[in-house]
């Protein structure tokens, strides 16, 4: 049992560790972002191995400098999720106009949640593990 849970509580660990390098990652760059508008101008059609088939925006927006920048979305969807003109927050990276995010919740922190839901039950089972080694059983 001692096995079990360590490698459980070991795993949580990790996974809460990556999720708090990942947060603090996003963090970063949203400290150092510029947030703008984008307006979708187009839809490109993503093909899925089953033969299904996904939407995903393409964006366009102005940078700080003047230039326009268009960026195609990674966040893909059937039905599609954007419509051609639709306006858009979004953050991008001064230094590279082609880091991209659009904002909301999902963008900024699907990694952060998904590895803390994951990770805090095997934290959980390793500490409840390696919280009953510990405790003393009663003799009767």
């Amino acid at each position: 049992m001692k096995i079990f849970t360590g490698i459980f509580g070991g795993i949580g660990v990790l996974l809460l560790l990556i999720a708090g390098l990942l947060y603090l990652g996003e963090a970063s760059f949203l400290g150092r972002a510029e947030r703008t508008t984008g307006t979708v101008v187009d839809l490109y059609r993503s093909i899925h191995d089953e033969g299904g088939n996904s939407y995903c925006p393409v964006f366009q927006f102005t940078a700080g400098d003047g230039g326009v920048v268009s960026y195609r979305g990674n966040v893909c969807a059937s039905p599609p999720r954007y419509k051609v003109g639709d306006r858009v927050a979004l953050y991008y990276d001064q230094g590279n106009v082609k880091h991209v995010q659009i904002d909301n919740f999902w963008s900024k922190y699907v990694g952060v949640f998904v590895l803390g839901v994951i990770g805090a039950p095997f934290t959980l089972v390793g500490l409840w593990g390696l919280l009953a080694d510990r405790t003393p059983s009663r003799a009767a």
